[in-house]
């Protein structure tokens, strides 16, 4: 299943693909979606967690992104959305970086991987749903990953400390087999 690029940005507002579309996209291909508190990785529902074993519909989006740019885009992992995710964090001060971890380890993505970069200059890889893989962080040093019980931020920006804004998620290579 192949999703179009879609980076969100405030800068590229005016030729953007909405929010609200984003979730579209995901929905379309079977994954669950929900809506993340701009600028922040926080679901905006308390009851998000009811999406883990009920699929959301496009009535929820339409509900949810009535202003189609009022939330950043979740992505329920886990058999729900038949994924699982690998959440490789960038390297801060002394620690290894996911992706330093993952070669140390002479780990291999799964075949049929979606790449994706995330505003802190992480990697998202997003595979078809696993069962072995259980939702944890730290399963390596720099290395979370996402399956049942779990959830990935898959647009919009957020801030630097000092203000300013971060590149957006965005898809860098791959599909997921599904």
């Amino acid at each position: 299943m192949t999703l179009i690029d879609h980076e969100y940005s405030k800068e590229k507002e005016s030729n953007a693909v909405s929010r609200k579309a984003i979730a579209e996209q995901w929905l379309s291909i079977g994954v669950n979606v929900i809506p993340i508190k701009l600028g922040d990785k926080k679901p905006a529902l308390k009851s998000w967690k009811n999406w883990m074993n009920n699929k959301v519909s496009q009535r929820e989006i339409d509900e949810w992104w009535s202003n189609p740019n009022q939330y950043d885009v979740g992505i329920i992992t886990g058999s729900i959305s038949h994924i699982s995710a690998i959440d490789l964090d960038i390297s801060k001060g002394e620690n290894k970086s996911g992706m330093e971890s993952i070669e140390e380890n002479e780990i291999r993505f799964p075949n049929g991987s979606l790449i994706a970069q995330t505003p802190s200059g992480g990697n998202h890889i997003i595979c078809s749903y696993d069962y072995r893989l259980k939702n944890k962080v730290g399963v390596l040093e720099g290395v979370d990953i996402r399956s049942d019980g779990g959830y990935l931020k898959v647009s919009g920006n957020t801030e630097n400390i000092d203000g300013g804004s971060k590149d957006n998620w965005k898809i860098i290579s791959g599909e997921i087999d599904r």
